[in-house]
């Protein structure tokens, strides 16, 4: 692991746990992790192994039960799984991207639910009330 990513590690583990702390809580049930930004232009780079492993430190330290993605690349989401796979780390149980009772998209057009449903993951809905848009206005 390099140097400076060890440093955003500690980091990424302080968040952690003062977050555990505030909640009143040990341990996350499903600790979920949003867009990597590895090969995205104009965004900080991070090595998908590194991030992989940091994220397999955090259920080994009894931090997360599990690990779920949200919104990111079909490319993305695959090379992470794969590289827990090749590493023997901790894998993603669940994606989380925009769907929803009125955005249902997903169904249609993306290239991961064929992978989601092959390696068992969980799709979980994401605006489920669409931003709000159809709730019952309060009376």
């Amino acid at each position: 692991m390099l140097p400076e990513f060890r440093e955003g590690c500690s980091l990424y583990f302080e968040g952690i746990d003062a977050c555990l702390r505030r909640l009143e809580h040990d341990y996350f049930d499903r600790l979920t992790t949003r867009r990597h930004p590895h090969a995205i232009p104009g965004q900080a780079k991070a090595p998908i192994e590194e991030t992989m492993e940091a994220l397999n430190d955090v259920v080994k330290a009894g931090k997360a039960m599990y690990l779920g993605a949200s919104s990111m690349f079909a490319w993305q989401f695959a090379e992470m799984q794969s590289m827990a796979d090749y590493r023997g780390w901790h894998r993603f149980i669940s994606m989380q991207n925009h769907y929803n009772l009125v955005y249902r998209e997903e169904e249609r057009d993306d290239p991961l639910l064929p992978l989601y449903r092959c390696r068992h993951h969980a799709l979980v809905a994401s605006g489920q009330r669409n931003s709000g848009r159809y709730l019952q206005p309060e009376l």
